[in-house]
């Protein structure tokens, strides 16, 4: 979406409206007006909110002389041929009066999930502080085990969320000092994240007046599926070349050759569409059941579909008598 204030020119508006004042800043930053910007809004808790937002810096140099950016639309490019790095799998492109294309990385979305503060008690709850610790433990006595955590790290917030472990953040973390009421419940949006391979995890520490509890947070970050396309040959190998050969074929002789998807990257990989062949005389062996839509084809496996091919004999039939 390309958002533009209105062209309101006074010292307010352009106080506001033009906050960076032609510096180069986060798209994370806050921003009052929306203007001159492409922004990426979010859903949270039954709300819209700016999750992030790119402004060229030379906006104010650009509006003023009716070249800015709010004429034009965003086009989101197809992310299996247009990819960025640092897990950046969605790109967008939107071209200003100005004549320049501006090619936007979107941002690294990561996975979202939820956990929920609850006060079953019957006196208000008053949230004290939070920790966390990347270290192994046990579950502490507290919550039913024999384990500790001896340290914690102090959770940060920025405008990108509050850091609540190593890959995890949460863009709404309830203020220390907040009062839950007796009976009342909260949900607290977090998102892992990371660029890094590998598997994470964290006790995130809750501190009360009533008592402390925990959320232990687990996550995997791999790399993206890969996939890898070969036929069977005549001598049992297997071709990459995306031709299937069954050579000379008898009329009458069936001959099967399989088709083979194999994932050579770090995460599983679906198939989102197959058209198997269904011809009488070439035919998937189980067209329903292998290499179907939405089969999953886990990291460093393969899987198999049998392909028939038959030369129908064809019959003349001589009739007379009559």
């Amino acid at each position: 979406m390309v958002c533009q204030a209105p062209r309101v020119h006074n010292s307010w508006s352009e106080a506001i409206g033009h906050e960076n004042k032609d510096t180069p800043a986060s798209g994370r930053s806050s921003l009052s007006t929306l203007d001159e910007i492409v922004a990426n809004f979010a859903v949270s808790n039954g709300k819209i909110a700016l999750q992030d937002y790119f402004q060229p810096y030379e906006y104010i140099a650009m509006d003023a002389g009716d070249r800015d950016l709010g004429s034009g639309g965003v086009a989101l490019l197809d992310p299996s041929v247009f990819k960025g790095t640092n897990a950046v799998t969605r790109v967008a492109v939107t071209i200003g009066k100005n004549g320049k294309a501006y090619i936007i990385p979107g941002a690294a979305t990561g996975l979202d999930s939820s956990f929920i503060i609850c006060n079953i008690g019957s006196s208000a709850l008053k949230i004290i502080g939070y920790g966390w610790s990347g270290a192994d433990m046990d579950v502490d006595d507290e919550q039913g085990g024999d384990g500790y955590v001896s340290s914690y790290t102090n959770v940060t917030t920025t405008a990108e969320g509050s850091v609540i472990g190593e890959g995890f953040t949460s863009s709404n973390l309830p203020a220390v000092g907040s009062i839950l009421a007796a009976g009342k419940s909260l949900t607290v949006p977090i998102n892992f994240n990371s660029n890094e391979v590998g598997n994470y995890q964290s006790v995130f520490n809750i501190w009360t007046n009533v008592g402390t509890k925990y959320v232990l947070l687990t996550g995997s970050a791999t790399t993206s599926p890969i996939a890898k396309l070969a036929t069977e040959t005549s001598e049992g190998g297997w071709d990459t070349s995306g031709t299937m050969d069954f050579g000379m074929v008898k009329a009458g002789i069936i001959v099967t050759r399989r088709l083979r998807i194999c994932n050579e990257g770090g995460s599983p990989l679906q198939i989102t569409k197959s058209k198997p062949p269904i011809q009488a005389e070439l035919k998937a062996g189980n067209p329903t059941s292998d290499l179907h839509e939405g089969q999953s084809i886990p990291a460093g496996e393969c899987a198999y579909a049998p392909i028939d091919i038959e030369i129908l004999l064809r019959t003349t039939y001589l009739i007379s008598g009559f």
